[in-house]
This record gives structure tokens, C-alpha cells and sequence, in this order.
């Protein structure tokens, strides 16, 4: 069955990016939640590999590869898993031109660089690149959880940065070897599909949230009716056993008319509330009234 997130990713891949600034942070962010550095065989150079969730993402991310860097990576396709290879040291240096990635003392690492996410349109595409690698949502029928997964601290907290310019604030963590870039709003996870452009996403969840709220809306009000109900029957029970005192101990006629009349009314209708007892009398009153009557009949029942 298809995931949430293959849906989502499935839906951002239709879309084409027109602007080169634009694929290149896209790409950017492809490469910083879904790369991690190995080592060639028999060479003293790095390579890179890009494990990604699927072939749609991997086939957007070799046009981006190409027409960008003119590099061609090798793709495996295994296990609903495509595997992106640059094995070559040109191909690899390409890339790390294009995305002014780094290597310090021989080590390789990734970073989001501020040149490339200058503008609006540009954090977008990056946010869209980080979720397309390295991101996944939970069905929001079952939960509200959206991820971001990255092997570098530093590009965790970057992204962070990115999407608290759009008014999301994600949260992070660690999990094993990986850093986590979370969100667990509703409306924030719905706010971030729109942003990146999985607007399908967006209208399920949206929907779901509505829904969500209507169930919760009828089982609050059936569970102050619930309580409501409890309470009548509660005070109606105690009503009724002060009126079967009076009436053992001194008799109903012991009671003035008005209180009388309620009483008899309470063990002819135990189930009925205080305006229905009220609305029965000869000479209606309202609920207060009613309520007044049957404390009454509770004091006398106390006193004698």
C-alpha cells in the first residue's frame, strides 16, 4: 500500500522547477538529507551514495545531476529503494563546485550554504529537496508527525533556520546515528505540504484535521450529555428517597401543596429533568423554581 509520504513525494515530482537557482537548492537539499560519503574502492578520494525512498525522486534528482553538473550517476533500483552512485573523483568534485559543499583535512562533509537559499522562492526549493531525501509524514488518520532525517547536525539546524523564515517552527532531535528535524502541529504540517508545493497532501490533511475535530466536537458534547445525565439521575435518586422518608415517617400530606405536588410528580417520573418536573405542575414554573421545591423537600426530610 502506498505511504503518506510516497504520495507526497509522488505529487512533488510532477512539478517542474524553471529556475536554475532553484533546482540547485532543490538538489541541494536532495544531497544534504539523503548523501552519505563512502569510499572508493582502491582510491584515496571519496565518493558519494544517495539512498532515496523512491524511483520518481530518483529520476528528478539525475535531471537536476545533469543539467547542472553534467554528471550521470549510476542508479540501483532494489527493495522500493533507488541507490544514486558518483563514483568517479570528476563527478564529485563537480558537485561539490555547484554546491559549495566541503572537505577539510581529506574529510567530506555537507552543509547548506547561505549563497544558495537567498531568496524566497530558493528556501522553498530547499525545504522541498531536504523532504523529497530525507523527509517522511505518518498518515495523519493515525498521527501528526512530519520528519526531516540528516546525518549532520549542521544541516539540521540550517534547515531549522529555513523553515522558521516561513513562520514553522520544527523541533529537533537525535535518533541513533541521525539527526531529526520534526514538526507534530497539524497546521504546521499542513502550512509546510503547502509550502513545498504538495498541495494534494495538504487537502487530505486539512481535511483529516476537520474531521478530527468534528468526532471530537460530538464526543465532547456526548460526554457532557453523558455527565449531564449521570448528575440528573443522581439528584433524582436522592429526591426520591427523601420523599419515601417523608412519606413513611409523616406522611405526604405533611407537605405544603407546592412541595406536595412535586413530590408526587418525582416518583411518578424519576427519569424526567428539573424543567420537565416544572413544565408538569398544575401551575408551571421554570427549572430554578423546581430545583427550589425539591431542596426543600431534601431539608424537611433531614430534620425529621
Amino acid at each position: 500500500m502506498e505511504s503518506f509520504s510516497h504520495k507526497a513525494k509522488m505529487q512533488i515530482c510532477t512539478k517542474n522547477e524553471n529556475k536554475d537557482c532553484c533546482e540547485t537548492a532543490e538538489l541541494l537539499g536532495l544531497i544534504c538529507f539523503a548523501g552519505i560519503v563512502v569510499e572508493l574502492p582502491n582510491r584515496e578520494n571519496l565518493g558519494l551514495k544517495i539512498i532515496l525512498e523512491t524511483e520518481e525522486v530518483a529520476e528528478r534528482i539525475c535531471l537536476h545531476l545533469g543539467k547542472l553538473c553534467n554528471i550521470s550517476p549510476e542508479v540501483v533500483l532494489k527493495n522500493n529503494q533507488a541507490t544514486l552512485r558518483l563514483k568517479d573523483e570528476s563527478s564529485v568534485e563537480r558537485l561539490k563546485e555547484k554546491l559549495f559543499l566541503c572537505e577539510e583535512d581529506g574529510v567530506f562533509y555537507f552543509r547548506i550554504d547561505k549563497r544558495l537559499v537567498q531568496s524566497e522562492c530558493c528556501k522553498k526549493a530547499l525545504i522541498r529537496g531536504a523532504f523529497l531525501g530525507g523527509g517522511s509524514i505518518i498518515n495523519p488518520k493515525k498521527s501528526y508527525h512530519l520528519e526531516f532525517a540528516t546525518r549532520s547536525y549542521e544541516c539540521a539546524e540550517r534547515l531549522i533556520e529555513i523553515v522558521s523564515h516561513f513562520g514553522i517552527t520544527p523541533k529537533l532531535t537525535t535518533r541513533k546515528n541521525e539527526v531529526l528535524v520534526y514538526l507534530k502541529g497539524s497546521e504546521e504540517i499542513a502550512d509546510l505540504m503547502a509550502l513545498i508545493g504538495a498541495n494534494t497532501a495538504f487537502m487530505e490533511l486539512y481535511n483529516t484535521m476537520i474531521e478530527k475535530d468534528m468526532r471530537n466536537t460530538i464526543n465532547r458534547q456526548v460526554n457532557c450529555e453523558n455527565a449531564n445525565m449521570t448528575k440528573t439521575a443522581n439528584a433524582a435518586a436522592k429526591q426520591m428517597i427523601a420523599i419515601d422518608k417523608i412519606s413513611k415517617l409523616k406522611g405526604l400530606d405533611y407537605l405544603e401543596d407546592p412541595l406536595r405536588e412535586i413530590a408526587i410528580l418525582r416518583m411518578d417520573y424519576p427519569e424526567a429533568n428539573l424543567k420537565e418536573l416544572g413544565e408538569m405542575l398544575s401551575t408551571p414554573i421554570g427549572k430554578s423554581g423546581a430545583n427550589h421545591r425539591l431542596n426543600k423537600i431534601l431539608e424537611i426530610a433531614e430534620s425529621i
